[in-house]
């Protein structure tokens, strides 16, 4: 029986800003074994998102900066026979927006709308491993 690691390790670092205080940053890695049958599904509301093909073990570094909901969005790993799927995961949201806001229920939607959390994402994967990117917002 083949056993995999999933691994997340995760620090926070301030970064040097000329007006107010300096944004947090959170980071998370994920390292596995992956062949080239499998693939990677990514799914987050805002981010830029670069793959780098190399060979050996598959690689997702994720930075997110924020200075709204930063310290409780959470990144969710799941291992699926097709491969990985990464999701952004928002906390229940009990604040309601102005009535002419036109978004599902607070409850519903999480924090997503209250955050301004962006992701970096930079995906390191052997030759033929399939990426299926949805990004509600992309970032450049």
């Amino acid at each position: 029986m083949t056993r995999t690691a999933i691994l997340f390790f995760l620090a926070a670092a301030p970064v040097l800003m000329a007006d107010g205080p300096p944004p947090s940053i959170r980071r998370w890695l994920l390292e596995q074994p992956i062949n080239a049958r499998h693939s990677v599904e990514l799914r987050l509301a805002r981010a830029k998102v670069l793959q780098v093909v190399r060979p050996g073990p598959l690689r997702i570094e994720i930075a997110a900066r924020g200075s709204h909901g930063l310290h409780s969005v959470r990144i969710k790993a799941d291992r699926t026979r097709e491969g990985m799927s990464i999701s952004d995961v928002y906390p229940a949201d009990a604040t309601v927006g102005p009535p002419s806001e036109c978004v599902p229920p607070a409850g519903a939607r999480g924090a997503l709308w209250s955050s301004d959390v962006v992701f970096e994402v930079t995906i390191y994967a052997p030759y033929g491993v399939g990426t299926f990117v949805d990004v509600m917002d992309r970032r450049r």
